[in-house]
This record gives C-alpha cells, sequence and structure tokens, in this order.
C-alpha cells in the first residue's frame, strides 16, 4: 500500500479525496515490495493499495478476491482511525494464459485521533493484532510518509 499524501477536510470537517496527482504518484511507487504487500498505515495520511486476485473461471478469481478483500479489511478495520474513501473494482480476462482476474483499488485513510493507543512504537503495541506476524513473514516493511519527503 502506498501513502499518498496527508489527509485534508473540507470546510465542514469532512474528509476529502485525495488529489488525483498526488493519488498516481502513489500508483506509480506500487512496483517496490513494501508497497505491493503490506498496509501503510501512516497516522493522519491517506493511502492507496491494490489487490488483484486470478483464477482459471470467474468465479473462481471472484472467490479468491472476496478471500483477499477479507482478509485486508479484517485487518484494517482493528485500526483505529481508519476509515475508506473509495473502493474501485475491476474484472479483466488475460487472454495470454485465459485466466481471468478481478482488481481492486482502494482508497483509505488513518486519521488521527488524539488517543494514546493509537501510536505505534514498540511499547504501545501494533496498528492490528497479526502485524507482527505479517512483518516477520515479508521480511521488510511497508512504505512509511518518509517517501514523501524525498521528492
Amino acid at each position: 500500500m502506498a501513502v499518498i499524501e496527508p489527509c485534508a477536510y473540507s470546510a465542514d470537517g469532512k474528509l476529502m479525496k485525495p488529489s488525483p496527482l498526488a493519488t498516481l504518484r502513489a500508483k506509480s511507487r506500487m512496483v517496490t515490495p513494501g508497497t505491493k504487500y503490506m498496509p501503510s498505515l501512516d497516522i493522519g495520511y491517506t493511502h492507496f493499495f491494490r489487490i488483484t486476485a486470478f483464477g482459471r473461471t470467474a468465479g473462481e478469481a471472484r472467490l479468491n478476491s472476496k478471500a483477499r478483500i477479507g482478509t485486508l479489511y479484517g485487518r484494517l478495520r482493528q485500526v483505529e482511525g481508519f476509515r475508506e474513501i473509495e473502493a474501485l473494482k475491476y474484472t479483466d480476462f488475460i487472454h495470454t494464459n485465459r485466466n481471468y482476474a478481478v482488481v481492486f483499488e482502494i482508497t483509505y485513510a488513518v486519521e488521527r485521533t488524539g488517543t494514546r493507543g493509537q501510536r505505534y512504537d514498540e511499547e504501545l503495541g501494533t496498528p492490528y493484532p497479526e502485524y507482527r506476524q505479517d512483518l516477520g513473514k515479508l521480511g521488510f516493511g511497508p512504505e512509511t510518509a518518509d517517501v514523501l519527503k524525498q521528492r
């Protein structure tokens, strides 16, 4: 998952969708392992993630995508301050291998709540219970908001 930009709010206090240019920049960074496999959960930022599931039939691809999206949302809903902004779904037929693909593109935010439990450090805990196990399986961490400072 890629970090897009800091959360922006309208005059009436509602969370706004990130700018298209910032979203395109985040999508262009979706080639590194830290953005493909691990949720970015920087507090006060909007994020983007793409899930692609394949299957030999359209039904199999749908089942695979439901399992993957269920796991993702199961974890993200445990994160304090999580809010979905937009979720788009695409289906495709891949002619070269005759498989089907279902793609979800999810834009979400981790809003600042101001509670002590929202900080993610070694002493206070993790964003969701399986976070340390996920890091151990992958061997690398997620993209952080520091990538935005490198521009």
